[in-house]
Formats: C-alpha cells, structure tokens, sequence
C-alpha cells in the first residue's frame, strides 16, 4: 500500500459519502464516513464525519491529532486525508434539522494545510515515506 495526500478537487469529485478510517490513542480502527467539505470555515481547511455505525464511534477523547486515511476502491493506495481535531455533539435546537443528535467530527485536510504552512514559513511541508531517512 502506497501514502499518499488527497487533493481538494479528489475530495469533491469521488469522496463525499464514502468511508474514511482513523488510528487513535484510543480508537483503532475508528470507522466514518467522509460528510461534507465545508471549505468556508477557518481557513476553508475543514471537512466533517459522521460515524459509519451507531454503535461504534470514529473517534474517542484522546484521539485528537490523528489522521483520518482513505483508501481506494481496489484499496492499493492509502490516502492520508486529514488531522482530527474535535466533535460536536448537536444541537437540541427545534430549528436544527433532524438529526439533531448527529455526532460530527472536524477534521483539517492535510494537502491544504501544508500549502498554507508552506507559504507561512516558506518551506515544503509534506507526508513522511518509508525511504524518508535512507540515501
């Protein structure tokens, strides 16, 4: 299996809807599914999960700052996706749609966190490889 980062124009064409996986302090698998690319909130760096199942979380406390991974359809390729950063609970809010209760989990994509870091401090930001340390 190949690590690679997942690019914004990916995400909107073949992820929304699809199951993403995350590897905690204190979940291992956490299993959701990838809801929304919400690129209008801080710094259009955000997506949203929701759990796959009920009865399972994709994430506990204690899980913050994990990556959220993807694979493909013949599950070749590791996507890292993005860096788990919290959850909330819902809205108990009559004005809310229903669910109101849906757990959502927020997560910062990688890719555009790394352009940003890039031009902040004028250096190349990216994923770690097998052969990183090797010459």
């Amino acid at each position: 299996m190949h690590e690679h980062l997942l690019k914004r124009d990916e995400y909107e064409k073949e992820w929304i809807g699809g199951p993403v996986y995350l590897w905690g302090a204190n979940t291992s698998p956490g299993s959701g599914t990838l809801a929304k690319i919400d690129f209008e909130t801080t710094n259009g760096l955000w997506i949203k999960v929701h759990d796959r199942r009920k009865d399972q979380p994709f994430s506990q406390p204690g899980d913050s700052g994990a990556m959220v991974c993807a694979t493909d359809s013949k599950k070749t390729t590791l996507y890292a996706v993005a860096m788990l950063v919290g959850k909330s609970e819902g809205s108990n809010d009559p004005s809310v749609p229903l669910p109101r209760k849906q757990v959502t989990y927020y997560a910062v994509l990688l890719n555009e966190a790394f352009q940003v870091l890039n031009n902040i401090y004028r250096s190349e930001f990216k994923l770690c490889s097998d052969d990183a340390g090797t010459m």
